[in-house]
């Protein structure tokens, strides 16, 4: 899996669950684990297992902290009183999607498992919504489990695909000037 660097002092680590902190429970934490004194690659790997892990802030000499809740780099803290642990935390945030850099009439190409069924009326994509807009679309993904990517157009369809998605099988969407361009297409890494 992806995970993108947060650039906060080497002292910070990620915020609480404010969902969990808003039940009124204060026994719940804020990460969804810890353990104790992993360098970064196993940090990486522990999280890169766990579907629920959406980051992790690990100190090599301390705990790793492994999160289940939307991480906010503007919503990091400072670790206990100041001076109280060692500088020298790095924060990773799992990134729900990633944008596909390709021309903007390209879409994802067919489900080649799919189609290699011989059924000629299996539908390249999951679903198909009319005339979202990208945080619409986006959402809509993010909700079904299955849905490994989009491709979106605010004028057109957003295509939901729960195949496999490579960025190098993608294809254009009609023949040319058929469709508008203005597709934006991305990966649940």
């Amino acid at each position: 899996p992806v995970f993108v660097h947060v650039q906060r002092p080497s002292n910070f680590v990620f915020g609480r669950n404010e969902k969990a902190a808003s039940s009124g429970n204060n026994n719940v934490k804020p990460y969804l684990k810890e353990a104790w004194r992993l360098n970064e690659k196993q940090a990486r790997a522990l999280c890169a297992k766990d579907r629920k892990c959406t980051g992790y802030c690990n100190h090599p000499d301390d705990f790793t902290f492994l999160y289940e809740h939307i991480l906010d780099e503007h919503h990091m803290q400072q670790r206990g009183e100041l001076n109280q642990y060692p500088p020298g935390w790095t924060c990773y945030i799992r990134p729900v999607f990633v944008h596909v850099q390709r021309p903007s009439n390209f879409v994802f190409g067919r489900n080649e498992k799919a189609a290699s069924s011989g059924n000629n009326n299996v539908k390249p994509y999951l679903k198909e919504a009319w005339r979202l807009n990208e945080k619409q679309a986006r959402a809509l993904c993010a909700k079904d489990r299955k849905c490994t990517g989009y491709c979106n157009h605010p004028d057109d369809f957003t295509f939901l695909y729960e195949h496999i998605l490579d960025e190098h099988h993608m294809q254009q969407r009609g023949e040319l000037n058929q469709y508008p361009p203005g597709w934006t297409c991305y990966i649940r890494p």
